[in-house]
């Protein structure tokens, strides 16, 4: 996302306004960027590249907890 707000900004506005679970499907995995992510409490990561079916089954899986 190229903006003011990242992934990381949206994802705490919607979780302040949804109980819906976070899926970061993220390029990033430096230090401060995962210390970032973490105190949004997110379901899972799943790193670029990925497998579109590996994206299916953590949806999957989110929506079913």
């Amino acid at each position: 996302m190229k903006s003011a707000v990242d992934g990381i900004c949206a994802a705490r506005a919607i979780q302040s306004h949804l109980p819906i679970p976070v899926i970061y499907l993220t390029a990033y995995g430096d230090e401060k960027t995962l210390n970032r992510v973490d105190q949004t409490k997110p379901f899972g990561y799943i790193y670029k590249p990925f497998e579109e079916s590996e994206l299916w089954f953590k949806i999957e899986t989110a929506l079913s907890n």
